[in-house]
């Protein structure tokens, strides 16, 4: 049993610190646009990107149940988006 705490939420625009600092670590470019983050007891571990797919983690941390959660909020989240926009409403990411 884990003991601590995974949040996955929208990353904020105010955050594209964090997510190029995730990118860096894991040696890849910065994500940009929107992305969701996953954090464990507040500390950003991962975050992908909603509109490649593209993953970035802390490889400090234990993550892969956080990118498990991550891709699958992502694939939540892109779904109800097309649902949306074929029921003609917007859906923000």
């Amino acid at each position: 049993m884990f003991d601590h705490h995974l949040t996955v939420r929208a990353a904020s625009r105010y955050e594209l610190d964090v997510l190029s600092r995730l990118a860096g670590l894991d040696g890849r470019a910065s994500h940009g646009g929107h992305a969701l983050l996953a954090e464990r007891d507040g500390v950003p571990i991962a975050a992908i990107a909603l509109t490649s797919g593209r993953v970035a983690t802390d490889r400090r941390h234990a993550t892969g149940d956080a990118v498990r959660l991550l891709r699958y909020r992502a694939t939540s989240c892109c779904a109800r988006a097309v649902t949306s926009a074929r029921r003609g409403r917007c859906c923000a990411a």
